[in-house]
């Protein structure tokens, strides 16, 4: 039997009494009645009688909550009047509007999101440190004790990562010492000094230019590769498979490739340094300074610490690529957005921190051992 709504009118009191079975379609016009009476300016006072109601579900003590809550706001009475014990235990099951719609505070709120965030930044770093002292240490013990498939692994790496880069570094390397030579001739001439394009030339390519460029072109054609490929075998479980048969990751992946890394970027710095100390001397001769003459300041302006200095630029840059780069495909989970995602935030931190990395040695080494230099 459906119920139905009743209202009497007396002394600005209405009383409603709804008859029957108060479930959902009953529940929403009962609902909607409160609401109506709510916005009368005329009614002061709603009291409902529970006295002919059969059943009251859910639905309906919900319906009854939330009318009466909203007449109080109104800032009118509203009583519930004839209640059938079945009435109260349903009416008791449903929490008090105001305690359902409260929020915790927000100054509360707020300083845990920023503790998480600063917490999740120091788990990062954290994370890619044990990562570097675990590979070293791995490094250690299979350099202690070194099979002949392991030394396959590092030479294929090897190949891949870095001979591969040998045409792109050299290519770019000679015309960064065109630009050099050209460059400094075309601005020394002005003041009668152009025979100085050679120091330009030697110490900016052995100490610079030579390191940091084919650190650069390395971040972005390897270190996306790292990153992309053991990203690719993160999102695809492959590296948990791997944990799960007890293979240390460290050891297995990561050091193989570091080491490549070390091997290969130094041998395409010296590279690098040859091609472009070659173009400049190449120019000069076209500009009017003489390949021997050109040459022989090099060699004179050029010692043994300014090599050594591009070869531990280099090293440094190498490790800095090898271990950004699988630490981010490491870290990606997911899918195959986030191999995208991970591979381009390794190529940038990568060329971030070589820069970063080439002004610090720069500055140190020149306060240091510059000075000193006659």
């Amino acid at each position: 039997m459906h119920g139905r709504l009743e209202p009497a009118q007396r002394d600005q009191t209405i009383v409603l009494r709804p008859r029957g079975d108060i479930q959902l379609d009953e529940a929403a016009e009962l609902y909607t009645q409160l609401s109506k009476l709510a916005r009368q300016h005329a009614v002061q006072c709603v009291r409902i009688s529970f006295a002919e109601v059969v059943q009251l579900d859910s639905a309906g003590a919900v319906a009854a909550k939330l009318g009466a809550e909203q007449l109080r706001r109104a800032g009118k009475g509203c009583d519930l009047q004839d209640l059938r014990p079945q009435h109260q235990q349903a009416l008791a099951l449903v929490s008090e509007p105001r305690e359902l719609v409260k929020k915790p505070r927000e100054p509360s709120r707020a300083w845990m999101e920023r503790l998480y965030t600063k917490l999740s930044r120091a788990r990062v770093l954290i994370d890619a440190a044990e990562l570097v002292v675990d590979t070293a240490w791995s490094g250690l013990r299979a350099l202690a004790h070194w099979e002949r498939r392991r030394l396959g692994a590092v030479a294929e790496h090897t190949v891949t990562l870095g001979v591969d880069a040998t045409f792109i570094v050299s290519l770019l390397s000679f015309l960064i010492g065109v630009i050099l030579a050209f460059q400094g001739a075309f601005q020394l001439r002005r003041f009668g000094a152009d025979v100085y394009m050679a120091e330009l030339v030697g110490l900016g390519m052995v100490r610079e230019f030579s390191a940091i460029m084919t650190a650069i072109i390395l971040a972005g054609r390897s270190g996306a590769a790292l990153a992309a490929e053991l990203g690719t075998m993160s999102v695809q479980n492959e590296i948990d498979a791997l944990e799960t048969m007890g293979i240390s990751i460290p050891q297995y992946l990561v050091f193989p490739r570091v080491l490549a890394l070390s091997i290969a970027q130094p041998f395409l710095t010296v590279l690098s340094m040859a091609i472009g100390i070659g173009a400049g001397i190449g120019l000069g001769s076209l500009v009017g300074i003489p390949a021997w003459t050109a040459f022989h300041r090099m060699q004179q302006a050029l010692v043994l610490d300014d090599f050594v200095l591009g070869l531990v630029k280099s090293l440094l840059f190498a490790w800095v690529i090898g271990f950004v780069g699988c630490f981010m495909g490491l870290a990606t989970r997911g899918g195959a957005q986030n191999v995208g995602t991970n591979t381009t935030r390794a190529v940038v931190l990568s060329i971030v921190l070589i820069v970063v990395i080439d002004s610090i040695v720069t500055t140190t080494w020149t306060l240091s051992y510059g000075g000193n230099r006659s």
